[in-house]
């Protein structure tokens, strides 16, 4: 029997650590996305939303089924509380990010002031 095989054996911390910020910084790419497509939004946008939405559904689901796969059970006990709240944290720090890029995305340089509309 094979011992560095076997899931359950525990791995170092930094193991851990990278499959927790591998998965957040796949969340934060997503959202990221889907910030975007809403910010910058068209006439035409349901169906490119309806897309989107499903593929960052997808992508959430498998990222975090590989890092259950990853982890033991005492690393998922203690990365479920964790893993929300920096989740939450990524969401409420990109609000600021998003507004700055929809400022800038909407900069005229002819007028040097931010055009209204679009």
């Amino acid at each position: 029997m094979k011992l560095a095989q076997d899931d359950a054996l525990p791995v170092t911390w930094k193991q851990y650590v990278f499959a927790g910020a591998q998965f957040l910084g796949i969340f934060y790419l997503a959202t990221f996305c889907m910030g975007v497509l809403f910010l910058r939004r068209g006439e035409n946008w349901h169906l490119l939303g309806i897309v989107l939405g499903i593929l960052y559904g997808f992508i959430i689901v498998i990222a975090a089924i590989r890092m259950l796969r990853k982890l033991s059970m005492a690393a998922v006990m203690v990365a479920s509380p964790t893993i929300p709240l920096c989740m939450l944290i990524i969401v409420v720090s990109l609000l600021p990010t998003l507004q700055s890029l929809d400022k800038y995305m909407h900069w005229h340089p002819d007028k040097e002031s931010l055009v209204q509309g679009h």
